[in-house]
């Protein structure tokens, strides 16, 4: 039975949404650390390729949104160059070749270097974490950092706009309408956990109700059994 349950577990369980990581590493109290401390309690000695899957799909994601913004840089910037570009064409070129032939080391140390900088995402992984115990707004917090960190800015607030709700699968693949609706669809544990509570409490008022009247009706045969004899009496005159 135990083996059982343990494969429905991992059925179900193995492959975590890595969305959810991602936003973990998105709140400036927890980062890439709490990624790994999570994933070495569940899969202990094991749990080294999935962290190495949410490390690659993190700069993966990063890198995405680099070129995003470079594109829409560059796009916004092409009208503007092409007015002059006619014009310093010429005078670039030449300026290029005579400065490759005396700068071209040094260009080309500069381009090493350049690529040796740590990234956006680096930078603010390998910046110290805010103590948990502290209250923190993190969306106020990614709107205030969002000019030192464009490009996460940017992430973050794609990523911490995503409700994370669950559902019935009946409930959202059912054809007979809408169950769930919009006001549900985001609540508050507290307040889901309220609902189920006075559930709870509804229904064993019912089964108690149920209860106290089946007892009184016990207890009144008991205590009057000469009116119990003649109700019975008067049931088999009847039937005579």
């Amino acid at each position: 039975m135990a083996t059982r349950m343990m494969g429905k577990f991992e059925k179900y369980w193995s492959n975590f949404n890595e969305t959810l990581a991602i936003a973990v590493v998105l709140e400036p109290r927890f980062k890439f650390e709490f990624v790994e401390w999570g994933y070495k309690k569940i899969y202990g000695s094991d749990a080294k390729p999935y962290i190495e899957a949410i490390r690659r799909r993190l700069f993966s994601l990063f890198d995405d949104y680099v070129q995003r913004s470079s594109s829409t840089l560059g796009s916004s910037s092409v009208a503007s160059q092409m007015n002059f570009a006619s014009q310093e064409s010429e005078r670039k070129l030449q300026a290029e070749v005579e400065d490759k032939t005396f700068y071209g080391d040094f260009d080309i140390t500069g381009e090493i270097d350049g690529a040796l900088q740590k990234s956006e995402l680096d930078a603010y992984l390998d910046e110290k974490r805010i103590k948990r115990i502290e209250k923190l707004d993190i969306l106020s917090y990614w709107a205030k950092h969002h000019p030192r960190y464009p490009i996460l800015g940017s992430i973050a607030r794609d990523f911490l706009c995503i409700p994370i709700t669950t559902v019935a699968s009946e409930s959202a693949f059912s054809c007979s309408g809408r169950i769930i609706d919009h006001f549900r669809s985001t609540i508050k544990n507290e307040n889901a956990e309220a609902l189920l509570c006075l559930r709870d409490w509804i229904y064993g008022e019912q089964d108690l109700v149920e209860a106290i009247a089946e007892f009184q009706e016990y207890t009144e045969d008991i205590l009057n059994p000469n009116d119990a004899n003649n109700s019975s009496m008067q049931g088999s005159n009847v039937v005579l």
